[in-house]
């Protein structure tokens, strides 16, 4: 968004998550003893807000992100996770692999958009193809 919009990429962002966060960065100023949150508005947005502001401007993300159905399901699954994680919770082993497989799963599209341009249909079969040719059993974390 800021290489894009430069300074004025908060004025892309809905009013919803901008009041939210301007609040927080009030009530947080009431406590300047305390850490700081953040020191951008960005900080003071919810996990689940960033699903939003991509959405908003997809087309800012569509070249990094590529498939928006995607991109939402996988900030669903890391905001269930980061959620578990900062109340204190432990994440199961299968929920680290899986955050890991999606992560491994983005890094391989992209490297395969780059090869293949923007053909969609090569791109999935590719990625099909990776998974049951057993590389891709590689790159599952095993203990």
């Amino acid at each position: 968004m800021v290489e894009k919009h430069k300074e004025e990429w908060w004025g892309k962002i809905s009013e919803r998550i901008k009041k939210k966060a301007t609040k927080r960065m009030e009530d947080e100023a009431k406590f300047r003893w305390h850490g700081a949150r953040g020191g951008t508005e960005i900080e003071y947005c919810d996990f689940g807000d960033l699903s939003s502001i991509i959405v908003a401007n997809w087309p800012v993300f569509e070249e990094i992100l590529v498939d928006m159905e995607w991109a939402k399901s996988l900030l669903s699954i890391l905001e269930r996770s980061r959620n578990i994680v900062m109340h204190g919770g432990v994440l199961a082993r299968q929920d680290i692999e899986r955050i890991g497989m999606n992560i491994r799963d983005w890094v391989n599209d992209k490297q395969a958009n780059k090869r293949m341009h923007s053909d969609k249909t090569k791109l999935r079969r590719y990625a099909i193809q990776l998974y049951f040719s057993g590389d891709a059993k590689r790159y599952v974390t095993r203990k």
